[in-house]
């Protein structure tokens, strides 16, 4: 019944298929109704070719069902119908609809992956660019470079700088001992150095307590004669 509406509906759009019965026409288009072709389809099929091109008609045909035949046979494959115009726009629409929830699916992971390790998102995406742009990948290995450059220069600087430190307080790290002998005892200082670091009002490891202990040593040198006795 279906079918004979359509065919129906055919002859209701084209002066040509009204030559023919709904019944007639029903026969010979059985195959692609059976097929999912629509009134809408034959239509198209029979103004247009499987590539869009239209045909010209120059005169009514003489034998309306060789012509619909004709018309059609670009149309089917081994005989049978091909799938219809509407049908080949549902599978694109449907494609396209796939395609755009797989491309939100993957932005929705890139998205989560961004958020749970920044990091590995960041190097992803860097690596991803510097397989797809030479040039980005030629700029990336600049920007490495000059910040090792800076990372180098940065160490030096900390280490002239901890040098030149320990260079200006070389008697903040002797040992005890040691201070006590190679100064306090040889050089009879103050009883305010002979005391230990910890008895000490002045600790002997201060930057105002090795100042002290130069100027001392100044004075105390200064006044000694050459053959080693004091000078009065």
């Amino acid at each position: 019944m279906d079918m004979l509406r359509a065919a129906q509906a055919l002859r209701f759009h084209s002066v040509i298929l009204r030559r023919l019965s709904a019944r007639h026409l029903r026969s010979i288009l059985r195959p692609f109704f059976a097929a999912g072709w629509t009134a809408d389809d034959v239509l198209h099929g029979l103004d247009h070719r499987p590539n869009g091109s239209a045909w010209t008609l120059t005169s009514d045909p003489s034998y309306v069902p060789g012509w619909i035949r004709y018309r059609l046979a670009p149309w089917t494959s081994a005989g049978l119908p091909a799938r219809s115009p509407s049908q080949a726009r549902a599978e694109r629409r449907a494609a396209a609809t796939a395609a755009a929830l797989e491309a939100r699916q993957r932005r929705a992971a890139a998205v989560a992956t961004r958020a749970a390790d920044p990091a590995a998102a960041a190097a992803a995406a860097r690596a991803h660019l510097a397989a797809s742009s030479p040039s980005a990948l030629a700029a990336m290995q600049r920007r490495q470079a000059r910040k090792a450059r800076q990372v180098r220069r940065t160490a030096a600087a900390a280490a002239i700088a901890q040098q030149g430190d320990h260079g200006l307080l070389p008697s903040a790290t002797e040992p005890e001992e040691v201070f006590q002998r190679e100064v306090l005892d040889r050089h009879a200082l103050p009883h305010i150095f002979r005391t230990s670091p910890r008895e000490s009002r002045l600790p002997l490891d201060a930057p105002v307590a090795v100042a002290v202990q130069r100027a001392w040593l100044v004075q105390m040198t200064a006044g000694r004669r050459q053959d080693g006795s004091r000078t009065r």
